[in-house]
C-alpha cells in the first residue's frame, strides 16, 4: 500500500499525499472528539513550522519490510484504504463463488459485482445503482448505474467539517498549503481500480475546478464528476453521458462536458 501510495502521489503530481496526516491532526480533524472541540484554524506559525518539519509520502524509502524517511512523517492511508479493502473483498467473494454482490464502505466507497435480481424483463433495472448526495443538503441529486466490477468513490467537504465566520473548514487538506481544499464541494470517481478511484476523488478535491480536466487526464480517469462550492457541475464526457442516461426526465445541471486530451480509448483506466 505504501508503494501504491507513492505511485499515485507521483501520478497526481503530489496532489494525493497521505503524508498530510500530522496536519490533519493539527487542524483537529483526526477524530470526532477533536472536531467537536475545534476552535478555528491553527495559528499560522504552528502550521508553517509543521509543514517545514514534515516530509511527504514521496520521501518514503521502502526496503524489504522496512519503511523509513529522513524527516518526521505521519502517514494516513485513509484516502485510498477503502479502495484497497474493496479490492480485497472482491477477491474473497470471488474465491467463494459469489457472482452477485454490492459492497459499501462508509457510504463513500462502493463496488458492484455482477447484477442484482430485479425485474428480469428490464435488464437496466438489474444494474447496481448508487445515489449522488447533494453536498449542501441531505438529499440525492442523481443516480448512477455501476457496471459489474466497477467501483465508485466520493470525497466531499461535508463529512468532517465546521463553519466559522461563513467559511467552511474540512478534513481534506491541500498538501501544497496545509489548508483545507477550496473550490470543490464533492467529487465522485468511477473506475474498475478501486484504489485508484479512492485516491483520485481525494486528489481531484485538491485540484479543484481549475485543474479538474488536467488531473483526470493525468490519472486516466474517464468517469468523474466535480460539484463546485458554487453548485456548478463539471464532468468528463463519459460521466456526463452516464448521468443523463441514468436520470431520464431529470434536469442534470452539467455544463458542456469536458473532453480529456490523451484520455484512453478503452473503457477501463490505465493501471497506475
Amino acid at each position: 500500500m505504501f508503494r501504491r501510495a507513492q505511485t499515485l502521489n507521483q501520478a497526481s503530481k503530489g496532489l494525493f499525499d497521505p503524508g498530510v496526516c500530522a496536519l490533519v491532526k493539527l487542524w483537529q480533524f483526526d477524530t470526532e472528539e477533536d472536531l467537536a472541540t475545534a476552535k478555528g484554524p491553527p495559528p499560522v506559525s504552528k502550521l508553517a513550522l509543521l509543514r517545514a518539519q514534515q516530509g511527504s509520502v514521496a520521501d518514503l524509502r521502502i526496503e524489504g519490510g522496512t519503511v523509513s524517511a529522513d524527516k518526521p512523517l505521519c502517514v494516513d492511508l485513509g484516502g485510498m484504504a477503502k479502495g484497497s479493502a474493496l479490492m480485497q473483498a472482491r477477491e474473497i467473494l470471488q474465491r467463494h463463488g459469489i457472482s452477485s454482490a454490492f459492497i459499501d464502505i462508509g457510504g463513500s466507497s462502493q463496488l458492484a459485482i455482477g447484477h442484482h435480481l430485479a425485474d428480469r424483463r428490464d435488464p437496466a433495472s438489474r444494474s447496481w445503482q448508487i445515489g449522488l448526495r447533494d453536498p449542501r443538503a441531505n438529499h440525492l441529486l442523481a443516480r448512477l448505474r455501476l457496471a459489474s466490477g466497477e467501483a465508485a468513490s466520493t470525497s466531499g467537504d461535508y463529512e468532517r467539517a465546521y463553519v466559522e465566520n461563513g467559511h467552511r473548514y474540512h478534513h481534506i487538506l491541500d498538501p501544497r498549503s496545509g489548508r483545507p481544499t477550496d473550490g470543490a464541494a464533492s467529487v465522485t470517481v468511477l473506475a474498475e481500480d478501486a484504489e485508484l478511484a479512492d485516491a483520485a476523488s481525494t486528489a481531484l478535491m485538491v485540484a479543484g475546478p481549475d485543474r479538474f480536466r488536467e488531473l483526470c487526464a493525468a490519472l486516466s480517469i474517464r468517469d468523474a464528476l466535480l460539484i463546485t462550492t458554487d453548485g456548478e457541475w463539471l464532468a468528463t464526457a463519459t460521466m456526463a453521458e452516464r448521468l443523463r442516461r441514468d436520470n431520464p426526465g431529470r434536469t442534470i445541471p452539467l455544463p458542456t462536458a469536458l473532453p480529456l486530451e490523451g484520455a484512453p480509448a478503452a473503457a477501463g483506466p490505465a493501471k497506475l
